[in-house]
């Protein structure tokens, strides 16, 4: 079989022949079904955007919503499943509030690192880098879909918008 012919001669070749078939054959398997949950996933997120936005559209024909308001409904809506970050920043924080307090405030400080030197850079004069660093352990981090309007409490707070 070194020569290049196809043909098995000795044992050894045929079992070596045979287990290659088996690992391709079964590493083939394995990939298609990796492909085929993950297009069964995809298409059930699809078929639950499809069901949320025929509700919404349901109810507001029969509330006679204006076209503008359902076009911006149907966008938030398309835009929330694509951007589910919600749902990510949720499992997180699960996660780190598993880790001790020491961990969990040393995670925070890598975490912001890099957006407390951004913010250091704006503010250089008006804030010494070691009140923000101490500030990285009161930052809380929110995800707002494109167009949508900010509500903050009566707190006081100091906000930036990093994208």
């Amino acid at each position: 079989m070194a020569t290049g012919s196809n043909v098995c001669s000795a044992n050894l070749e045929i079992m070596f022949t045979v287990v290659i078939m088996l690992f391709t054959t079964i590493s083939f398997g394995y990939f298609e079904t990796f492909i085929g949950d993950k297009l069964s996933e995809m298409n059930s997120q699809d078929l639950k955007r499809k069901q949320d936005t025929n509700i919404k559209n349901n109810y507001m024909r029969q509330v006679k919503t204006s076209k503008e308001q359902k076009a911006n409904v149907n966008l938030y809506i398309q835009l929330y499943y694509q951007n589910n970050f919600q749902e990510e920043e949720y499992c997180k924080q699960q996660a780190i509030d598993k880790l001790s307090t020491d961990l969990q405030e040393n995670q925070k400080r890598e975490q912001y690192k890099e957006i407390i030197s951004q913010i250091h850079s704006q503010l250089n004069k008006m804030v010494s880098l070691e009140v923000l660093q101490n500030l990285t352990l009161y930052v809380q981090e929110e995800f707002y879909l494109p167009n949508q309007k900010l509500k903050l409490d009566n707190q006081q707070s100091l906000i930036f918008i990093i994208q």
